[in-house]
């Protein structure tokens, strides 16, 4: 049975009820904080940055004119549902993945940190398991879900004048945060069995040095047979500061 475009609808109005709950709250509970002077900006404006926000103004008026297309595909939405199965997430579930966030961090785009869920009530976690419940069996995630705030960090090296010095860290709503937690831990296990067993990055009870001592084994064993050691290192340290992500 196809979702219809109502029902999608309804589900962005309750993500969107339900960011508004949790923001009066936290508004009415938080202390007020002094206010501070206003810090001196740092000019990063330049030529590339200029024509991108020119780019996304235009892509911004064609998207209008289209009539602000939001919903999905339905034939996306047929592939997913014919090939998955619909699993509901247990409130046990859920409330393991919102003790799995990182606490002290940056706000979201919404004003919502890990802190507003961990010390939620059982009503407002059951309401949030049936909403996401609601976005597994669609096959849909709401687009209030889908945005994040970038936030430029200097890389401590070079100019600070120049913004190609400067790594964009995004921050993702909390919403989004908790799900990707939940589909980890089910897709982990079937992960970690096609993974290359000399992966050590990003993955649990690892440490990349592992990797540095396969190399310095493999180093002085040449040393010993009198023998070239080439090593090449690839370095993506720019491959999301200047790409298009357009494309």
């Amino acid at each position: 049975m196809k979702p219809k475009s109502e029902n999608l609808k309804n589900q962005e109005q309750a993500f969107d009820e339900l960011k508004h709950i949790i923001s009066d709250t936290t508004s009415k509970i938080i202390p007020r904080k002094s206010k501070r002077k206003k810090q001196y900006k740092l000019p990063i404006m330049n030529e590339n940055i200029l024509h991108a926000l020119k780019r996304k103004k235009i892509a911004l008026f064609e998207w209008k004119q289209q009539g602000q297309p939001r919903e999905a595909n339905n034939y996306d939405l047929n592939i997913c549902q014919e090939n998955t199965t619909h699993e509901e997430v247990s409130i046990q579930e859920l409330k393991q993945a919102i003790n799995k966030l990182n606490m002290n961090k940056a706000m979201d785009c919404y004003g919502f940190t890990a802190e507003n869920f961990i010390h939620a009530s059982q009503s407002r976690l059951e309401y949030l398991q049936l909403l996401i419940n609601t976005s597994f069996e669609q096959c849909y995630i709401p687009n209030t879900l889908k945005i994040g705030t970038i936030f430029p960090v200097f890389k401590t090296k070079g100019d600070i004048k120049n913004a190609k010095n400067y790594r964009g860290i995004t921050v993702k709503p909390t919403y989004s945060k908790i799900i990707e937690i939940i589909l980890k831990d089910r897709e982990n296990n079937e992960i970690l069995k096609h993974q290359n067993p000399l992966q050590k990055d990003f993955t649990a009870k690892s440490t990349p040095l592992l990797c540095e001592l396969f190399i310095e084994e493999f180093e002085w064993e040449n040393k010993d047979l009198k023998l070239p050691t080439y090593i090449a290192l690839l370095d993506g340290k720019s491959a999301f500061d200047v790409v298009v992500h357009t494309n």
